[in-house]
């Protein structure tokens, strides 16, 4: 899979220390990419508050598992923002929001803290 913000960089696997699931970041710019089946576990129930958030038009890029336009979602409280996949149900945070998420969500990143391939602290 083409990582959906660069393009021409193939997202690379990690192996989650804690979760038995693997997730998908772009080594060059830290974006994360979560499948259907690793959103539920990853997010829990945080997953079904995400349509809640604001929509944002600035979100441009498409699905990196079937190609149609990711929805963006605004999280006013940090400042960040995802893009959702209505058909598949994939969920892309950017190198530069997924720093943020981190920050106010910690017990995201310890989940998702890899064995082999270290994401963004």
């Amino acid at each position: 899979m083409l990582c959906p913000a660069c393009e021409m960089e193939e997202l690379k696997l990690a192996n989650s220390k804690k979760l038995e699931t693997k997730v998908s970041f772009c080594p060059n710019c830290n974006g994360l990419w979560l499948g259907s089946d690793q959103v539920h576990e990853v997010l829990g129930e945080m997953e079904d508050k995400l349509l809640l958030y604001q929509a944002s038009q600035s979100f441009t890029v498409s699905c990196p598992e079937c190609g149609e336009p990711l929805r963006g979602r605004l999280f006013p409280y940090m400042e960040a923002e995802v893009g959702i996949c209505k058909h598949c149900k994939g969920f892309w945070v950017n190198g530069r929001d997924l720093k943020k998420f981190f920050r106010a969500i910690p017990s995201l990143k310890k989940l998702l803290v890899c064995r082999r391939n270290p994401l963004p602290s």
